[in-house]
């Protein structure tokens, strides 16, 4: 083999293409690496992962932010109870006639509540579905997705847990996207890359839990909270 000629590509032992350019050949400061573009359907790809794992981790940190101002409410406003069904109940003749309603201050709280979880549904939304809880069976079909006034303290707590286990998932698994396509130039192995770091997440979380402050809401919960996102 001749000697190089400045400007020639070769591919070294790591698959990657390297220029040379001039000064001595086996010296690693005689090359530099070649940035090579990847095809137009890997890019495509991976800019449309990347994308949709930003989506997502912003969907699960605004839904938090929403499902935190629930449960400062929750605290000191009781759930869970036929009333507060009622009292956020469209359908409810109740509510229609005003008889057997709460308080007017946890009357007010509830109604904040119930519009808190109303947005919660809103920001999770897929096409094709209903954007708010405009009948009883659906409030109640929600209600072991999101905090609700249907459900006791306890219940709540266990979902804000589950939420916010799955808003640090989602930042960590885009911000992992993020270093991985920049060192490997593709993320067709990132799921596997992945997996470790996610279990790592979940296992720390989980030894973090500790039981909720007790108040009016909230109360009750007198076990540790699981997580089962």
């Amino acid at each position: 083999m001749g000697a190089p000629v400045p400007g020639q590509i070769y591919v070294g032992r790591n698959g990657r293409q390297y220029r040379y350019n001039g000064g001595d050949p086996r010296a690693q400061s005689s090359y530099s690496l070649v940035q090579q573009s990847r095809s137009t359907t890997y890019s495509e790809q991976d800019s449309a992962a990347k994308a949709a794992a930003a989506a997502e981790a912003k969907k699960a940190r605004d839904t938090l932010a929403l499902a935190e101002q629930f449960y400062t409410l929750n605290r000191n406003t009781g759930t869970g109870d036929w009333m507060s069904a009622e009292a956020t109940n469209p359908e409810s003749l109740f509510r229609k006639l005003g008889i057997g309603m709460p308080g007017r201050d946890r009357y007010s709280n509830l109604q904040t509540m119930n519009a808190l979880t109303n947005s919660m549904v809103q920001a999770n939304i897929q096409p094709g579905t209903s954007s708010t809880m405009n009948s009883d069976a659906e409030r109640r079909g929600l209600a072991l997705t999101y905090p609700s006034v249907l459900n006791p303290g306890s219940t709540n707590v266990q979902i804000l847990q589950n939420m916010r286990l799955k808003a640090q998932l989602e930042a960590a698994r885009t911000a992992a996207m993020d270093r991985y396509l920049a060192q490997k130039g593709d993320l067709s192995e990132f799921d596997a890359a992945w997996a470790p770091q996610e279990q790592s997440i979940r296992g720390a979380f989980g030894r973090s839990i500790r039981r909720p402050a007790s108040g009016a809401g909230a109360a009750g919960s007198s076990r540790n909270v699981s997580v089962n996102y």
